[in-house]
Parts: C-alpha cells; sequence; structure tokens
C-alpha cells in the first residue's frame, strides 16, 4: 500500500479527499496543542507534518490543497483575520505556493521521462517546428486536445511548460534541482 487511492473509473477524487481530510485532521490537531508555540516551532510542525501530507503525489492537481496551506499560514502567523493577504504572509514566511511546487515537481518529473533512453520515445512528441532564435534544443511537441480539461492534464500541460522554457540555465537548474530531490 503506497497510499494513493484511486478509484475503479480512475479518478483522482479519493485520493484528493482523503489527502485533504488527513490534513485537516492534522493541522486541528496542531493548533490546539501548539497555538501559543512561537512562530518558528510553528513553520517547522507545518514543514514536517502539513507540508509533507500536502505533496505527496502532488503533480497530480489537487483544488483543495492552497485552502489547506492558506489554514497553516494563518496559524503560523497567528493571524486568522479574513482581510489579511494571505500572499503577503507566505512572502513575508517565504514559503512558495503550492502551485509553484506542484509546477517544479511536473517539470522534474518530465525532465526524467525526458532523459530517460527508452521512455523518452512513449512519452513525449518531437516538435513540430524547432526555431534555433526562439527555442532551444530541448523543445517537444505538444500533444493536440480539444477540451481545456484534456490540457490540463499531465502531458500536454507539463510539454507546453517545458517546450516554452528558452534558457539552457533553467535546464541545468532543474538537472541540479532534480538531483537533490532523489536524493
Amino acid at each position: 500500500h503506497i497510499g494513493i487511492h484511486i478509484t475503479a473509473d480512475l479518478t483522482w477524487t479519493a485520493h484528493f479527499s482523503y489527502v485533504i481530510n488527513n490534513t485537516n485532521r492534522m493541522l486541528g490537531y496542531i493548533r490546539s496543542n501548539f497555538s501559543k508555540a512561537p512562530s518558528s516551532l510553528k513553520r517547522l510542525l507545518n514543514r514536517t507534518l502539513i507540508s509533507s501530507k500536502l505533496e505527496y503525489a502532488s503533480s497530480l492537481r489537487g483544488p483543495y490543497r492552497e485552502m489547506v496551506q492558506n489554514n497553516s499560514v494563518r496559524f503560523i502567523q497567528s493571524n486568522y483575520n479574513r482581510t489579511a493577504s494571505i500572499s503577503s504572509m507566505k512572502s513575508s514566511l517565504n514559503l512558495e505556493t503550492l502551485a509553484s511546487r506542484r509546477k517544479l515537481f511536473r517539470l522534474c518529473l518530465f525532465h526524467m521521462l525526458f532523459h530517460h533512453p527508452y521512455l523518452r520515445h512513449d512519452f513525449t512528441l518531437p516538435p513540430p517546428y524547432n526555431s534555433f532564435k526562439l527555442d532551444h534544443a530541448l523543445k517537444v511537441g505538444i500533444p493536440l486536445f480539444k477540451t481545456n480539461a484534456f490540457f490540463q492534464s499531465f502531458f500536454p500541460r507539463t510539454s507546453d511548460e517545458w517546450s516554452h522554457r528558452r534558457s539552457q540555465s533553467f535546464q541545468e537548474q532543474l538537472s541540479y534541482y532534480c538531483i537533490r530531490l532523489k536524493a
């Protein structure tokens, strides 16, 4: 059992609801037992107990994950005022958004597929054109799609993000990050 829940109709709804419910329960427990703790301890608890649960299989899309992270930020800052800016609280804590972390994980997974000797040809398409002036040498083709729902799935979305990274330094930084992630 690896902790990923897939239903018979191959949707991720059960997994998302399990992760969100489990994380909300953990956040409630932390709130009740560590409400007077210093901000540094709250941040450590958030990183080890909340973020780790939210990031499990996080390259998949989950609509309620940002909501849980926003509640965690309010807990760390001890600011439950609904008019307070969550984005300014996140920036003061130097927390990445879950969306940016998911994007990085997706690109890292795509990087591993792209540089795999056998899987690259199974999961990527050659680009329809490659402009030496505008594109990079690692550009891939984007699968055709007719609906926005399909475009938001892993391969079309990540192929598009991958192909629009023009700098070679980005590819080198991503390689370094993926190596660190595996360790």
